[in-house]
């Protein structure tokens, strides 16, 4: 079994990650329909890879 985890430095960028979705959001103008759409077709995409 391989445990793998965060180092603090980790944590500190995964905390910066989570705040590039909302401002995103904010620069592109799709309804939320659109934007659960674009996000299903992205995850589509990257599970073929």
């Amino acid at each position: 079994m391989l445990i793998v985890e965060l180092t603090g430095k980790g944590e500190a960028l995964k905390e910066q990650a989570a705040e590039i979705p909302p401002k995103i959001a904010c620069c592109v103008s799709l309804q939320p329909e659109e934007a659960a759409e674009l996000h299903r077709l992205l995850y589509k995409v990257l599970g073929g890879m």
